[in-house]
This record gives structure tokens, C-alpha cells and sequence, in this order.
């Protein structure tokens, strides 16, 4: 399905989670739960990824990564930034873009949002950190996780280590019926769809 390029790609699928401690400590008190007990050192909103706090991912900086970000928190939004590293979007919500490699400065994730991305950084001898930061949404709404996430540490690549290569454009050659590019067709209004308080068209919600 995937260009061989992509297919080939160093792949690190990573969960991003908030734990939010005072709700749960307030949840605790309610239900009359005495077992549960947090650390004064724990932060009262816990941030990990992949179940660690501000984890480091190692790679070459020959290579192109492909990151799959999942938003498993429930609270706020993220407004990634990957600092010096350049980054393509490659799809968003499990559906691929017709225009790989989009470039992009930022990355949002909703709650219960991905995105995949393929991301590249510069690397040193010793290994260079780039630190992925949420910073404020640029808008009003929504209110977004302000700090860091996870960081990414670069090695400069050896002299028998891949050249560093150029990202080759790629679109899905097919999609599923319900991903169907619809804006050209004209609808006909032939359809009706009777709507009650627990039935649509004679079909009962259970």
C-alpha cells in the first residue's frame, strides 16, 4: 500500500497521555476508595509518553523516522513542535493525505487524535537533543498542554551509514468507499430519512 520508502522506514508508534492526579485523587475521596495514594513529587498533570516522562528516542540522522502519535489524554489539546527537525505529515486520523510530503511546523492533536509523520533531525557525533514541546494553541480555543513531551536525540551518521535522502511524494492509490472524494458530485435529494427520538428509518437504536 505504502511507497517502499515508507514501507522501509524506522517506525515508533508513540502514546501520549495525561494522568490527571487531583481529578482522580477528588474521584477517590467520592467512591471512598482508601488505596489509592500519588507521591507529593507527582506533578497534579502527569504527562507520559509510551507510560515514561519526557522519554528520549535515538536516531541516526541519515534517516527518515516515521512517528505515529496517538492523543490518549482527555483533557487538552497538543501544539507540537519538533524544534530543528524537519517534518512531513503523512496522515491524519489513520487517513493518508493525497500531498506527502506536506510539510509542517507544528503538529495538532486533539484528544483522541493521531497524526503520523516523518520526521528527520540534525545530529551531531555525540548526539544532538531535540526536545518536542506543546506550546500555547495560536488561537483562542481550545486550551492546549503548555511543555515538554518527549525529546529526540540525533547521532551523526557514520561514513557507511545510508546517505541522506530526499522524501518521495506518494498518494493512496485507492480508498475505501466511505473516504470517496464527493466535492465534484451533485446530490439529488432523492433520499429521506425519517428520524424519530429512538428510530431512524423503522430501525430501533439498542
Amino acid at each position: 500500500f505504502l511507497s517502499p520508502q515508507l514501507e522501509q522506514m524506522p517506525e515508533h508508534t508513540l502514546m501520549v497521555q495525561n494522568v490527571a492526579i487531583r481529578q482522580l485523587q477528588e474521584a477517590a475521596r467520592a467512591s471512598g476508595d482508601r488505596l489509592f495514594q500519588v507521591s507529593e513529587e507527582v506533578p497534579e498533570d502527569l504527562w507520559l509518553v509510551n507510560g515514561a516522562v519526557e522519554p528520549v528516542l535515538t536516531v541516526s540522522s541519515t534517516e527518515w523516522h516515521r512517528l505515529r502519535l496517538v492523543m490518549a489524554g482527555v483533557s487538552r489539546w497538543l501544539w507540537l513542535d519538533f524544534g530543528q527537525c524537519q517534518v512531513a505529515l503523512l496522515a491524519k486520523d489513520g487517513i493518508y493525505i493525497d500531498d506527502f510530503p506536506r510539510w509542517i511546523s507544528h503538529v495538532s492533536l486533539p484528544p483522541g487524535g493521531r497524526a503520523d509523520v516523518v520526521a528527520r533531525c540534525p545530529g551531531s557525533k555525540d548526539g544532538l537533543e531535540h526536545t518536542v514541546n506543546s506550546h500555547d494553541w495560536p488561537g483562542v480555543w481550545p486550551k492546549s498542554y503548555v511543555g515538554p513531551l518527549f525529546s529526540i536525540r540525533s547521532f551523526q551518521g557514520s561514513k557507511s551509514a545510508p546517505k541522506r535522502e530526499h522524501l518521495e511524494p506518494w498518494r493512496p492509490q485507492r480508498r475505501p468507499g466511505y473516504l470517496r472524494d464527493l466535492r465534484d458530485q451533485s446530490a439529488d435529494c432523492a433520499c429521506k430519512t425519517m428520524l424519530h427520538m429512538r428510530w431512524i428509518d423503522d430501525l430501533l437504536f439498542r
